[in-house]
């Protein structure tokens, strides 16, 4: 009903719509209506407020406990607000007051990129903070920053409180501060929290070094020593990073003159050492470059300083570093040995293979029988091993001045020429990723030779073409010869043409026979050369190529052991420890491990230890938090399907194993815990060991494979300078959990040593080869001068004499005249000819003097008048015969 005046208007449901909603009483609080009641909506009774919002009202429930709350009374107590019900639980009653909440705790800010209290050189600081308990429950965060240390965010919430975390970008240097206050649902703010954070970018100065001992030849005193630096002025140090780099082996300049010559090289930027000293022991002779920069705590790499020294006071040692072993076509261990001491104040007598370093030896070769070969102080080669038993070996090298060196087991040699290296597991089959196949791909080199086989080509068909030239040359030569020495024409020209055309010579026949042996010298000396310098220069990429495989598939099984050890403990201080093996590899340049997060994150991709250089690269973040922090980088889209297959196969071929340990191990633990049958007991837990051993055959098995990132080909023709990323998965198997895939051990792998030792094997072939060739050719002239000289002398001989026979008017004069040519060949053959038309010429000039007097007796005797028939002749008085002489020149002589 509606009473005039007082009530009117239409009703408006407080209630949610509970059932039984009974008792109502309404309270005026700081401007706001409440109503309290209880209802029956969940079950049991609940006392529910309900507040008038200004557009709705909102009700939550106000006793969240085990009974019925009823009765419900708000009562106003001075400025505040109390509610007071009776609960009922057990069959007790009891009066339950609820309080006002005016309060909230301030949240604890913490550092997520940095450390606290220590300075950083980045630009973003990350942060993270908890959540207060409060009664009310927080609603949200509101933060800010500045250079104040007294702040005071904005009373609104910016972030709710799910989120929790800020990111604070700054530019300058300096001391700045977060304030972050908290918000309950009650309305309330917390003072805010206040985190102090610094950033600093200038980093410190230089050095000054101590100059350590020399000697009158400013060499020091020792080649063990220290270098002393005092820190920068300024801010404290927090560590100096330094390296080492030769300079000359033979010093030749003052140090003055080397320091103005030398590059600075800066240091890595980690710091090496803490202190203001370095020690080195024993270090080769030569001028060096020390160079030391400071780091301050926020990580800035101070300039650099160099410092030059010399030493020539070396100490010759013996000892192994590395040894690489290639397993050839039957099975024999071939060892390449690679230290120090090897050849310095003596050769290396004898190599051991022993397997307890004591005597009797197992195996010792030596160096006089050639069983080995000793390449230089640092590498000993051709070291094969055949018939030796299958164990754990030491290598001992006996020097005949510095005694005997034993390695720690170091080689692991197995049935069937199995060897290994390093750290000694059961080594599987590598699986390589196959290569994707391009349309068409041109190899450079192969280009470059087949191109310099045409060009040989060429020439050799020219100098053929050439040669069959100068053979019907001088076959023509010897047709004028003939042709001249009998007067006729040379082929229908001239003889004073002809010969005045062979005196218009070129280039000579002794040049020209030069000229062609040494083009035949030099095509077939590279046409020998380059082939076998291609095949020389592919097999030393593909066992370099090999070798690398190798050393990175010991290494990464080594690492993957480390890690499947460590990982199940979350152990930080051992894993840490594990990128150190990376030292026993040259090549490799980092070594990275993963796992599960030691927080709540999902997935097998955590950091737990890693000494890549670029790892901050492949964070979200500047800090690194051991099994923390995920990791993003190239192999991480493989990881779910490697994992997927990994897990998938793992249940497929083991779970029939863990149903059995685990059947039994419940079975061995009833024994143990109730007492009983010891015999049975023992027997359980042999049959467990069994399985247990076929689980870890099988799990080995599972992860024997390594991969790598790209994909690295041995057969490759071409080598990029880059990392490859080998990896290899880290799995094991933890009691009721069917995931084994825990973790990845990934091995970074540079090419950049293998493609310097190609190129220098290739300057070291063309070196060679254009020395061989030089030598060749230098043979080839000589031999051609030779030869040139044995043929060109006869035909100079031919050529005077001929001359002498064309210049002699009177030809009666060469009868004794001859060319003489010794050979006994076809210049023999034509300095005889040519002596047989000489003969002919001087017979025709006897002939010819006797056809002249003929014809002028025969010219004084014939009548003057003409003597007809039967007529006398009137040219003669006498009565005397006339005898008259008849001469003819017929085709055979004179008669």
């Amino acid at each position: 009903y509606t009473l005039d005046g007082i009530i009117k208007g239409d009703a408006e449901k407080v209630s949610a719509g509970g059932r039984n909603c009974n008792y109502p009483v309404i309270a005026d609080y700081r401007g706001k209506e409440i109503i309290t009641w209880f209802d029956n909506r969940m079950g049991d009774y609940r006392i529910v407020a309900a507040e008038n919002t200004g557009i709705f009202w909102q009700d939550r429930d106000l006793s969240p406990m085990e009974g019925n709350s009823v009765f419900g009374q708000p009562v106003k107590y001075g400025d505040k607000l109390f509610i007071f019900w009776e609960n009922r639980s057990n069959n007790k009653s009891r009066i339950i007051l609820l309080s006002p909440d005016t309060t909230v705790a301030a949240p604890l800010i913490r550092p997520v990129n940095f450390r606290s209290g220590v300075r950083a050189s980045q630009n973003r600081f990350d942060f993270t903070w908890n959540l207060p308990d409060d009664a009310s429950g927080i609603a949200g965060f509101s933060y800010s920053y500045g250079t104040s240390p007294q702040g005071n965010p904005p009373k609104k919430i910016k972030i709710v409180a799910a989120k929790r975390n800020a990111e604070i970008t700054v530019r300058e240097d300096g001391d700045w501060y977060l304030y972050v206050s908290a918000s309950d649902y009650a309305g309330n703010w917390s003072q805010p929290a206040v985190f102090k954070f610094t950033r600093d970018t200038v980093p410190p100065g230089k050095v000054v070094f101590t100059d350590p001992e020399t000697d009158k030849n400013s060499f020091l005193v020792s080649n063990t020593f220290n270098i002393e630096w005092t820190a920068p002025a300024g801010e404290k140090s927090e560590g100096y990073s330094f390296r080492i780099d030769p300079v000359d082996s033979r010093p030749r300049y003052t140090l003055e003159e080397y320091a103005e010559r030398w590059r600075v090289k800066k240091p890595a930027g980690r710091i090496s050492t803490p202190g203001n000293s370095e020690s080195f022991r024993n270090i080769d002779n030569g001028v060096w470059a020390f160079t030391v920069s400071a780091l301050d705590e926020a990580g800035n790499l101070g300039e650099a300083e160099t410092y030059f020294f010399k030493t020539n006071k070396y100490v010759p040692v013996t000892y192994i570093t590395n040894i690489r072993p290639v397993i050839d076509a039957l099975e024999q261990v071939n060892i390449k040995i690679e230290g120090r001491g090897f050849s310095v104040g003596g050769n290396i007598s004898s190599v051991i293979l022993d397997r307890d370093g004591k005597e009797p030896w197992d195996n010792i070769y030596y160096l006089d029988n050639n069983e080995y070969s000793i390449k230089s102080d640092r590498i000993i080669d051709d070291f094969t091993v055949a018939d030796v038993d299958e164990g754990m070996y030491r290598i001992g090298l006996i020097h005949p001045k510095r005694g005997l060196y034993f390695t720690k087991p170091i080689i692991k040699l197995e049935p069937g020429g199995t060897v290994k290296y390093g750290y000694f597991r059961t080594d599987g089959e590598t699986l390589w990723k196959p290569a994707g196949k391009q349309l068409f791909s041109i190899d450079s080199g192969k280009a470059v030779f087949w191109g310099l086989i045409t060009l040989f080509a060429v020439v050799f068909i020219f100098s053929a073409v050439r040669l069959k030239s100068v053979v019907e040359e001088g076959r023509r030569f010897r047709k004028d010869i003939d042709a001249i020495m009998r007067g006729t024409d040379i082929e229908s020209i001239s003889r004073k043409e002809r010969i005045k055309k062979m005196k218009k010579r070129g280039i000579s026949l002794r040049i020209k026979f030069t000229l062609f042996v040494i083009v035949i010298v030099l095509a077939v000396v590279l046409m020998v050369a380059l082939p076998l310098g291609r095949f020389m220069l592919d097999t030393q990429k593909r066992n370099l190529l090999t070798g690398l495989k190798q050393q990175a598939s010991v290494l990464l099984e080594s690492l993957n052991s480390g890690a499947t050890s460590f990982l199940p403990a979350s152990n930080t201080l051992e894993l840490g420890l594990l990128p150190d093996q990376r030292t026993a590899m040259s090549d490799a340049v980092f070594v990275t491990i993963t796992g599960k997060s030691s927080g709540s994150g999902e997935g097998y991709d955590y950091l737990w230890a890693s000494d890549d250089m670029e790892i901050y690269s492949k964070l979200d973040s500047d800090r690194i938090i051991p099994g923390e922090s995920p990791l993003k980088d190239s192999i991480t889209p493989l990881i779910p399907g490697l994992e997927r297959e990994i897990n998938e196969q793992a249940v497929s071929e083991l779970s029939e194993y863990v149903e059995q340990v685990e059947k039994l191990g419940e079975e061995a633990r009833r024994i143990a815990i109730r007492g009983g049958n010891e015999e049975r007991l023992t027997e359980l837990q042999n049959s467990i060991r069994e399985y247990d051993s076929q689980i870890q055959k099988g799990i080995k098995a599972i992860g024997k494979t390594i991969r790598s990132y790209p994909d690295f080909d041995t057969e490759s023709k071409v080598i990029e300078d880059r990392t490859f990323i080998f990896f290899k998965p880290v799995i094991y198997r933890q009691t009721g959990d069917k995931t084994y895939y825990k973790g990845l051990v990934r091995l970074g792998v540079s090419t950049a040593r293998i493609i310097d030792e190609i190129e220098n094997s290739n300057r070291i072939l063309i070196r060679q080869t254009l020395i061989i060739a030089a030598f060749a050719i230098l043979i080839g002239i000589i031999g051609s001068l030779i030869l040139s000289a044995i043929i060109i002398s006869p035909i100079k001989k031919l050529m005077s004499g001929v001359e002498t026979i064309r210049d002699t008017d009177d030809k009666e004069e060469l009868k004794t005249f001859s060319v003489d040519v010794k050979t006994r060949d076809e210049l023999d053959l034509l300095a005889q000819t040519i002596n047989q038309m000489k003969d002919g010429l001087v017979k025709a000039a006897v002939a010819n003097k006797d056809l002249i007097g003929g014809k002028d007796i025969q010219k004084n005797f014939i009548p003057l008048e003409k003597i007809g028939r039967g007529k006398k002749s009137t040219g003669s008085k006498s009565s005397e015969n006339i005898d008259i002489f008849c001469y003819y020149e017929g085709a055979k002589g004179v008669s």
